[in-house]
């Protein structure tokens, strides 16, 4: 087994640590806790795992991290993989709006890629300040400097940036020279549909090449775009002060491409995913990459002695679920947290990991972001050894009772009527309960939302659940049934296949 379900919400509680084993072996166990209900950390042995893809290891290949604007409130990090081998460079930037979160965290992934030829240059956090703050523009300084992309002035010849931070910025396009510089942006419209955002395009410098390369870029993206509107514009040149415009002036044999995703209505996983497939596409025509399918990879060497941690994030995810699982997990050491969507799971890309967590929302929208093909998938991760924690509406999708479900769970609900309402009940442990999460207490608080209340459904091929907690009261608002949810399973433990679901 590699997990686990929750039948109450993230609110006021969530999942903080876990034990670790690779994946199809027998002694793992699952030490997950409700941190806040002040149940204890427990460290995650390190274990090696099979890697999905072997990183290059030639003796040639170099792997390099510096800080830019060291010891200023502008220090961020550049990831600088060499190649050895002659080839384009390339300055990939992402995050120079604090708004746009889903070109850092592209970006993020994209520096773990192994090359094998040129040099590859990345700063997922160009604007960290603005990052930090949620923000389009940095953070207290003047009007005329607030906008990072605006301050990379080309004058007679010379770009001369304003402020501090786009000083720093520049100083990349100086020391590498890049033959490419790819600026992750995200509007906030689709482009096609509203003529005062650029969402959904991808912004080329007028050169040849960086023209033909963003219709193949495109062309890649829009292949899992349904909707018309919804698909991508070739746009062009770059707005003046903007790092692309500013870097294409100044040497004409620099391409720039600036891809825009849009925030309306998409997930930031899903945003992630198409940067990370036009970077893809880019680098495997610069022949720098083996294959485009490298953006459907997560999981790297490096990351294999940590626990791999998947969060679903696609329409029908919903509140803090997310947030607060990252904020419980985000600085450990010893564990990784991506976003996947719909996509990436029917990709495949759920099998590098040893965890799968679908948190609150709505269960059946979940199920319809997934489709068939990734439902299948997350049958066949959890079969495998891998592990599933389902959470309020991630629970609801996990059970067998659904005709939308998982199937994973062999539990259906009492009453069609869902909408109970919200409320801080008392959850009750019982001996199982307490030895599995490690505390002694009897009873605690925990925030429930319109959450499942089960009962076995008794499928045959599905082992029946363990009880670990049960509601010791109840609400039921909404004109929904009194006295059906006193008693009933809270959280529970099931198997499936060499996976457990909690």
């Amino acid at each position: 087994m590699r997990y686990a379900q929750l039948a109450c919400c993230p609110g006021n509680h969530g999942l903080s640590g876990m034990s670790h084993r690779p994946r199809g072996t027998h002694w793992f166990r699952v030490l997950m806790v409700l941190a806040v209900l002040g149940i204890s950390q427990r460290s995650i042995p390190a274990v090696q795992n099979i890697a999905v893809e072997n990183e290059d290891s030639r003796p040639s290949l170099s792997l390099s991290e510096w800080t830019l604007a060291e010891e200023t409130v502008y220090e961020t990090r550049v990831i600088v993989r060499d190649s050895g081998v002659s080839g384009p460079v390339v300055l990939l930037t992402g995050g120079i709006h604090g708004n746009e979160p889903a070109g850092a965290a592209a970006a993020e992934q994209i520096a773990k890629w192994p090359i094998h030829c040129g040099k590859l240059i990345c700063v997922p956090r160009a604007n960290v300040p603005a990052l930090t703050a949620g923000t389009r523009y940095i953070p207290d300084v003047e009007k005329a400097v607030r906008d990072l992309n605006r301050n990379f002035h080309h004058e007679e010849g010379v770009v001369a940036p304003k402020g501090e931070l786009a000083a720093h910025l520049w100083t990349l396009i100086d020391r590498y020279q890049p033959d490419w510089v790819v600026d992750l942006h995200e509007g906030i419209d689709f482009g096609r549909l509203n003529k005062n955002s650029v969402g959904s395009s991808v912004i080329a410098s007028t050169t040849p090449a960086a023209e033909a390369m963003a219709e193949l870029l495109i062309s890649c993206v829009d292949q899992e775009i349904a909707l018309a509107d919804r698909k991508f514009m070739l746009r062009g040149p770059a707005v003046r002060g903007s790092l692309a415009r500013a870097a294409s002036e100044q040497s004409k044999s620099c391409s720039t491409l600036i891809l825009e995703t849009t925030v309306k209505g998409q997930s930031l996983a899903l945003r992630s995913r198409q940067h990370r497939r036009m970077v893809a596409t880019l680098l495997y025509r610069l022949d720098m990459i083996s294959s485009p399918e490298l953006a459907n990879q997560f999981v790297f060497d490096v990351d294999r002695p940590r626990l791999n941690i998947a969060l679903f994030d696609d329409v029908g995810v919903a509140g803090n679920g997310i947030p607060s699982l990252q904020s419980l997990w985000g600085d450990r050491n010893d564990v990784t947290i991506d976003r996947l969507c719909g996509a990436d799971v029917r990709a495949g890309s759920l099998q590098q990991f040893d965890l799968f967590c679908c948190s609150g929302g709505s269960g059946s929208a979940q199920s319809r972001s997934l489709g068939e093909a990734g439902r299948a998938e997350v049958k066949k991760f959890v079969n495998d050894g891998g592990d599933y924690v389902g959470i309020c509406a991630g629970s609801y999708l996990a059970c067998s009772g659904f005709s939308w479900g998982l199937g994973i769970l062999d539990a259906k609900t009492r009453s069609n009527l869902w909408r109970r309402g919200r409320s801080t009940l008392p959850v009750g442990f019982n001996d199982h309960g307490q030895q599995f999460f490690g505390t002694s207490s009897k009873e605690l608080p925990v925030l429930y939302a319109n959450g499942p209340v089960i009962e076995p459904h008794e499928q045959p091929g599905i082992e029946d659940f363990q009880v670990l907690a049960v509601f010791n009261e109840e609400v039921a608002g909404n004109e929904t049934p009194v006295g059906l949810m006193k008693g009933t399973p809270a959280i529970v433990l099931g198997t499936f296949g060499k996976g457990e679901v909690l």
